[in-house]
């Protein structure tokens, strides 16, 4: 499992009576996964905003009601989303079209309980929202863990409000085992600690499963990402201290908070606390802002809460002694959370864009004909090598992560047709992977195009003449070289080389760059050098080295 806690796999050890046993675990850590926290205030307005950002690609909304779920997705569709509930409650054949929609990206956005998740075996999963407050960190975590399981950067919010644990507690109340019901409590303000945190939202997670973070920023949670600035605390902290003293140290946070901002409520009134000479002395801070305050100082050890249903607020005794002192208190917090840019910002391959929607339209055409998900055609992480790496022929795009022989022989003309023809109508200049020279079909390529290729080499005819007389690009006569070299098909070459000691040159500098790629030998040599005699060289060492073999 993904979530096994140290106690659990202890558990696991004991339950089974294991004697002789190995204990494997491997990192918790999903660097691909960023984490947020949003307040539930407006929160529909932030998940639409949410939703658009990620249009048409796959998210999951989990809500903690089957009513909710019915509600929120109704709400999504009136704003112009294709949304589908899910719960336990639908009959079998509903739920069986919502989750065979969604895998096949027919509906790309499922609103659901937790039933929903288990088993789904979808890798391109790009946002996790959970709507409402889940139980555990257990649970929330395994639920992130659908996102991005291709690799590829994916977001995971959480809409935080206290008053959602309101809701957790209603049914936690009706556990009838003492014991189980600490428990749940327990575990239920583990996340409520999660939702308050003003630290390294990754640190917290992995730390909980037992596993060190030492990593000081992770750049992929709110936190990490707003970067973080330093406050004189000195007043609100003596502020938040003497309140809590004032009334006796048996109250929760929200109680101290309404008490110092002067809320007008019965049970303020009822206890006489509007009388208290901390009542309403706070008008420079929110709500929200107050409760994370006590949440700092909650880490500095000024403030620590008893008790597991109803926590209550107390000050130890450091905090005690900096009442006494009157020292100064600088705490840190975080700085306001900038919105992270759309995930196909954020990954590493400056990709078309354009392009990129063009060929999951292709998929999406190719995987709706095979009555398969997209995903088996191609993983966005395929699509979007395509888009960046442009290439142009079978070996070329053999070189892109994902595909083989079989999916080359199914899929390669269709992709590489609208790959060429975006190419070319924007005149772009395809990049090689590290892949592409490497490796070639295992089939003998008999293909009339290659075949004519070699006829005409064979002609000794300049390649520029070749392209002209064939209506092709010069890059694709030299890649059609590639690929006949490769297939082991002998040509001559020595005629359309450069000259010996330019050959020298892109040799040497071949050499130096420590690889095959195009590029960097071309960084080496300058503007002297084209792609065009650079990739020549190649495909004539790549010639030399095979008849060593």
């Amino acid at each position: 499992t993904a979530t096994a806690t140290e106690r659990v796999r202890d558990d696991i050890i004991d339950q089974l009576r294991l004697e002789h046993h190995k204990v494997f675990i491997a990192s918790f850590n999903r660097p691909n996964l960023s984490y947020a926290v949003r307040p539930k205030r407006s929160a529909f307005s932030s998940l639409l905003d949410l939703m658009r950002k990620y249009e048409g690609e796959p998210a999951i909304v989990y809500c903690v009601s089957r009513k909710s779920t019915e509600e929120l997705a109704a709400d999504l569709r009136s704003n112009g989303l294709s949304a589908a509930a899910y719960h336990a409650g639908l009959d079998d054949d509903v739920r069986k079209k919502t989750q065979e929609n969604f895998i096949r990206d027919e509906v790309p956005i499922v609103v659901a309980t937790i039933a929903f998740g288990m088993g789904i075996d979808k890798p391109d999963i790009r946002l996790v929202v959970h709507y409402d407050l889940p139980k555990t960190v257990e649970g929330y975590y395994q639920e992130t863990g659908r996102a991005g399981r291709d690799g590829l950067p994916s977001e995971c919010v959480l809409f935080f409000s206290l008053g959602d644990k309101t809701k957790q507690d209603f049914f936690i109340d009706q556990i009838e085992d003492e014991a189980q019901r600490r428990t749940a409590q327990v575990k239920l303000d583990q996340v409520i600690r999660y939702g308050e945190l003003q630290t390294c939202r990754r640190r917290y997670l992995l730390e909980y499963f037992g596993e060190t973070w030492d990593i000081e920023n992770c750049g992929s949670c709110d936190v990490c990402d707003a970067g973080s600035e330093e406050f004189d605390a000195t007043v609100i902290a003596q502020k938040i201290l003497s309140a809590v003293v004032r009334t006796g140290q048996r109250f929760g946070v929200n109680h101290v908070v309404q008490v110092l901002r002067g809320a007008n409520t019965q049970r303020v009134r009822e206890l006489e606390h509007d009388q208290l000479s901390v009542y309403g002395i706070v008008d420079d801070h929110s709500e929200d802002e107050m409760k994370r305050i006590v949440g700092l100082l909650e880490t500095q050890g000024l403030l620590t809460k008893h008790g597991y249903e109803y926590p209550t607020l107390a000050v130890t005794e450091d905090g005690q002694r900096f009442l006494r002192s009157r020292e100064s208190l600088t705490l840190t917090r975080p700085k306001r959370v900038v919105e992270p840019t759309s995930v196909r910002d954020v990954g590493n391959l400056d990709y078309e864009k354009e392009l990129f929607e063009k060929l999951r339209t292709l998929r999406s055409s190719m995987a709706a004909s095979r009555n398969v998900p997209p995903y088996v055609i191609f993983g966005d992480a395929s699509l979007q090598q395509m888009a960046y790496y442009l290439p142009q022929d079978d070996v070329g795009f053999l070189g892109i992560s994902g595909v083989g022989d079989a999916k080359l022989e199914q899929f390669g003309g269709d992709f590489l047709k609208i790959i060429r023809d975006h190419t070319d109508e924007h005149e772009l200049i395809p990049k090689e992977t590290h892949r592409s020279v490497q490796r070639s079909p295992r089939k003998q390529s008999n293909s009339a195009t290659h075949d004519e290729t070699k006829r005409l080499i064979e002609q000794k005819l300049p390649i520029q003449e070749i392209a002209t007389m064939r209506g092709i690009k010069e890059r694709t006569v030299l890649s059609h070289i590639e690929h006949l070299i490769t297939d082991k098909r002998g040509l001559d070459l020595a005629y359309c080389l450069p000259p010996r000691d330019r050959f020298d040159d892109i040799e040497n500098a071949f050499r130096q760059s420590g690889g095959s790629l195009l590029t960097p030998v071309r960084q080496l040599l300058g503007d002297d050098y084209s792609f065009g005699e650079i990739q020549l060289v190649r495909a004539a060492l790549t010639q030399r080295q095979i008849e060593l073999e």
